[in-house]
């Protein structure tokens, strides 16, 4: 059985046309506040949901040497907050 998630990635990896659509008119939203906490950056994240959007964000913090200490994810199917 194929992953659902596959079903908008064609098959060179690339997203359907209404996945990449969404992502155009509604473009993720990074805010960095490093007031919050004396201790930690807080970074919230506000993007349409596709399949490897979180792992990408991971990546991406990851690659800059920063650690997670705490995540809080949210969907409501369509969008995700982190």
């Amino acid at each position: 059985a194929q992953n659902p998630q596959q079903n908008s990635v064609t098959s060179d990896g690339l997203l359907l046309e209404y996945e990449t659509l969404e992502l155009r008119l509604h473009p993720p939203n990074v805010v960095i506040d490093n007031e919050t906490y004396d201790d930690a950056t807080l970074i919230t994240i506000d993007s349409a949901n596709r399949p490897g959007t979180l792992i990408e964000v991971v990546q991406c913090l990851t690659e800059l040497n920063l650690s997670i200490r705490r995540a809080r994810i949210s969907s409501d199917g369509g969008w995700f907050v982190d």
